[in-house]
């Protein structure tokens, strides 16, 4: 093969490359355009997307405490309840709802 052949050649495959792109860019373009409308046209979503977290119960921090314990042990478990002021068993009345967040962190 002499090389003005395999030059030919190479031209061509780079005039099939150069009009493939250049179709895929239209096909783009009209993609784009049906996504811009299809986006402006879809509803408004009424409800915020931000969901709340769900309210933590007294039930939860005993679950928590128990699998603490389980986890790290009597002891360890006694000196979380100190750090929060607990003596003797957890109770409902000795860790107020404000701090409920706080316990679990403190259980991690």
């Amino acid at each position: 093969m002499s090389i003005e052949k395999k030059i030919d050649e190479l031209i061509a495959a780079l005039d099939r490359n150069t009009q493939a792109i250049t179709a895929f860019n239209s096909v783009d373009r009209t993609v784009q355009k049906v996504l811009d409308v299809a986006v402006e046209a879809a509803p408004k979503p009424t409800v915020d997307p931000v969901e709340e977290k769900p309210q933590l119960k007294y039930e939860d921090m005993v679950i928590a405490f128990r699998q603490y314990i389980g986890k790290h042990g009597r002891d360890k478990a006694v000196e979380v309840l100190t750090t929060f002021g607990i003596t003797g068993k957890l109770t409902a009345d000795q860790l107020p709802e404000s701090r409920y967040q706080e316990f679990l962190d403190a259980l991690k």
